[in-house]
């Protein structure tokens, strides 16, 4: 998953695999984020989330839910923030 956060609105992509593709958007207020994430291919859905972002650790957990053409789904996640190489 790559994402932009410009301001207080966040954009990007992702992807599982060479198999499943999507785009992300979202807004971030303080220490909370809301998203939508639109999955494209191969099996078409949508999922809404919201999380909170720990600024001392860098993790932002939370949770999403959604359908796509596997039905409903409800989900917690905890993503951490990769860090880059030094220089780029």
């Amino acid at each position: 998953m790559n994402l932009m956060l410009i301001g207080d609105e966040i954009s990007g992509d992702f992807s599982v695999g060479d198999q499943l593709y999507g785009s992300v958007t979202g807004a971030v207020s303080g220490g909370e984020v809301t998203f939508t994430v639109k999955q494209d291919t191969p099996c078409p859905g949508a999922f809404e989330g919201k999380g909170y972002l720990n600024a001392q650790s860098g993790e932002l957990s939370g949770t999403y839910s959604g359908e796509d053409c596997n039905g409903t789904l409800n989900a917690n996640y905890v993503a951490k923030r990769e860090k880059t190489p030094e220089g780029v």
